[in-house]
């Protein structure tokens, strides 16, 4: 067959410029079969890196009558058979770096990364500067988690081709991998300017733009990616989850029903759009997708488990998910080496806080005495901060309570754990589990010899390396233990920190002002609309029917939950100006508003968390009904250490009976006001010293177990009366 040199030559380097510099090798070999000394060819490899600065000769390389065998049956996707093939070939042919070259692709497409490198190191020992190779090993490195060695093979195709596209942006994965967010970006930035219509590498830049908290940046990254890839469900979900962050939940929602339209069965787009549609109250929505929703995340792809969490009151399954999204997100994490254990007990345990909310967030106006009243002659205290820059009064206080401060959010996982080794973190206590602005990653390389997850995650993490969990017997009933992987702490009393310095704005707020009426009965529930499901509002419903004058006060949160509210209570045959919302405020005004409220209904699923302590602190009494899991349970163990007990209810029927029965009896109401208020500073709830020694104790115990090489169990932490 006559070979078309000038048109094969323009054939390779258009391959090689659209970044396929296999397919351009190949027609650059072809041609030197049959003119071994074409210097456009020559030149041609010798600019991919894949011949030797000499052309090799003919001899040296394996004839393309016998690589095309096994090339063909990589393409039928016959890798096992491609592989012996090419394995046969690179001992007849042991001083061609293409043959080795293809055999290390065969080797990682088969997920055997090890005897990829193998392969490769045989071609770089032919050629240290054939570019296709590194480019390769690199991927083969990240493939093991190696991301520094992955880091330094890409670096190296960029000190021989300043401008490869595909090595810059393998750089800058690598870079994200070892927490190098700001390089990262500026490679990213750098390939894109070389590939300004490559979708993937938009898409990349955009996930570290949100990793960082730059959000409008990675929305405009998503959706640059999408109108260059419209087919790509994942750039999809991503702009998805940028619109979120932002709050622009209607885009979000457009945009993960186009990744679903997509891949239909997208299980992270389908919670995602689950969870906006509870926020936003479009119960309709919600219900229609029902029959599939208790299956999300329980086979095919995992999801964040905290989506159904909040949804999906059931143990077994909140389990569940939670153990494939660990391994499905973590399995390719290992733990760095052991951390050598003391030979001599510290005399003071350092300990360190791990979140994204040291700012104002409702985890600091939980915590922020518990940092002030640590005993720093028996504690050394850091915070890891992977959140915003706080410039508030939170942060302030914070800042000023611990011994360290630590702003880590520029640093990925493995620095953060690897900074918390160096700083000989005995104890890391994880403050965010699965929700927003989380880094569990941080603890699957392990940060510490031991690691608590408390607080802001109610449920398992389903993480190996998660060694226990602060609850109390309220939140997991001793027989519940079965579907958590780490050990339990129980704490006496509530497992809740709370601050009995709170303040709360002393000026006089009539109802008018808050929009509510003068006369007549107020419920109230400040929860998070997605927590309202018709489950509750048909109570609530029912209980502003029987109620003449009385009013529903929710927490404001957004137009679209609004509106839907109102058309929910319209077709409960409910005047929808019954409902009145309440704004955001500053929170010392928002827990003195709670005094215009007579009586808090709870959410049942998901109950409310520092919203009943809010209500509690401001003195107006929680009614709840608690339920399987942790997160439907925190409401009753708040008010057993408030000592409202009777406030507990067994079923929905007693819940609202009792609520009828109070919003009825006022003068039994004020008695249990009056004695939530007289009781408030006596309370276990808000005896904030009394709950720092107990929690102080739960770490000397755990501690003193890993020290002295003990099978790690459930720890019983004993009630200490004294507040000193």
């Amino acid at each position: 067959m006559t070979l078309n040199v000038e048109k094969t030559l323009r054939k390779a380097r258009g391959l090689a410029k659209a970044g396929d510099p296999q397919a351009a090798a190949q027609l650059y070999r072809a041609i030197l079969e049959r003119f071994p000394q074409n210097r456009k060819a020559i030149s041609g490899l010798r600019a991919l890196g894949t011949q030797n600065k000499q052309a090799q000769p003919a001899s040296a390389q394996v004839p393309s009558s016998l690589m095309s065998n096994a090339v063909n049956l990589y393409r039928a996707g016959s890798l096992n058979e491609a592989l012996a093939a090419g394995s046969q070939l690179a001992s007849r042919f042991p001083t061609d770096p293409m043959i080795h070259n293809f055999v290390g692709v065969l080797h990682s497409a088969l997920g055997q990364p090890e005897a990829a490198i193998a392969s490769y190191r045989a071609a770089l020992g032919l050629n240290p500067d054939y570019v296709e190779v590194r480019l390769n090993m690199g991927v083969a490195w990240q493939q093991l988690g190696m991301h520094e060695k992955a880091r330094d093979q890409f670096a190296g195709v960029l000190k021989l081709q300043p401008t490869n596209a595909t090595a810059l942006s393998g750089l800058a994965g690598a870079l994200r991998e070892t927490g190098d967010y700001a390089q990262a970006i500026d490679c990213y930035l750098r390939a894109a300017g070389l590939q300004p219509d490559n979708a993937v590498i938009h898409n990349n830049l955009g996930n570290i733009y949100q990793i960082v908290g730059h959000f409008d940046e990675a929305a405009e990254c998503f959706a640059r990616s999408t109108r260059l890839a419209p087919e790509n469900a994942e750039a999809h979900c991503n702009l998805g989850h940028a619109f979120n962050y932002l709050g622009r939940h209607k885009e979000a929602i457009t945009s993960y029903r186009n990744a679903l339209r997509l891949r239909p069965g997208f299980s992270d787009a389908q919670a995602k759009v689950l969870h906006l549609m509870s926020l936003a109250c479009d119960w309709s929505a919600v219900e229609s997708a029902e029959a599939t929703t208790h299956e999300l995340g329980m086979t095919g792809e995992a999801i964040g488990p905290f989506v159904m969490l909040v949804r999906d009151d059931n143990l077994q399954r909140q389990y569940q998910r939670a153990l494939r999204y660990c391994q499905q997100s973590f399995a390719h994490i290992a733990e760095l080496p052991p951390i050598a254990r003391p030979s001599a007990k510290p005399a003071r345990l350092k300990i360190g806080y791990f979140s994204a909310d040291f700012h104002d967030h409702a985890t600091m106006f939980l915590m922020a005495e518990l940092f002030e009243l640590h005993d720093s002659s028996r504690f050394d205290v850091h915070a890891f901060s992977f959140g915003p820059s706080g410039d508030d009064t939170m942060s302030h206080r914070l800042q000023e309570a611990v011994a360290h401060y630590h702003e880590v959010r520029h640093l990925g996982d493995k620095a953060i754990a690897l900074l918390a080794r160096s700083l000989e973190i005995d104890i890391a206590i994880d403050l965010k589990g699965y929700t927003q602005g989380s880094r569990p990653g941080i603890f699957a390389f392990r940060a510490a010899p031991v690691q608590i997850s408390y607080l802001g995650y109610p449920g398992t993490m389903g993480m190996p390396a998660m060694d226990y969990l602060v609850a109390d017997k309220t939140l997991i009933p001793a027989e519940k233990q079965q579907y958590y992987t780490e050990r339990i702490i129980y704490l006496p009393n509530s497992y809740q920190v709370n601050d009995s310095t709170r303040a709360i704005a002393g000026e006089s707020l009539s109802r008018s002002d808050v929009g509510l009426p003068e006369e007549g009965f107020v419920f109230c529930c400040f929860n998070s609309s997605y927590k309202i499901t018709p489950r509750e509002f048909d109570i609530w419903m029912r209980l502003l029917q029987a109620i003449e004058g009385s009013v529903l006060w929710l927490l404001d949160c957004g137009e679209q939950a609004r509106q839907n509210l109102a058309l929910e209570a319209q077709k409960r045959q409910v005047d929808a100006h019954r409902i009145v919302f309440a704004g955001k405020c500053p929170q010392e005004h928002h827990l003195a508003r709670h005094r215009l409220a007579d009586l808090f209904l709870d959410t049942f699923s998901c109950n409310a968390h520092t919203t009943a302590s809010d209500a509690l602190w401001a003195g107006l009494p929680v009614l709840t009904k608690p339920g399987e899991g942790m997160p439907a349970r925190v409401a009753a163990s708040l008010l057993y250490a408030a000592g409202l007990p009777e406030l507990v209810t067994d079923t929905e029927v007693e819940y609202e009976r009792l609520a009828l029965e109070l919003a009825r009896d006022t003068a039994a109401l004020a008695r249990l006001r009056n004695r939530l208020v007289d009781t408030r500073l006596d309370s276990p709830l808000f005896d904030s010293a009394r709950f720092t020694r107990h929690l102080e104790s739960a770490y000397q115990q755990v501690y003193d177990g890993y020290f002295q090489q003990q099978e790690p169990g459930a720890i019983e932490v004993t009630q200490n009366r004294s507040s000193q």
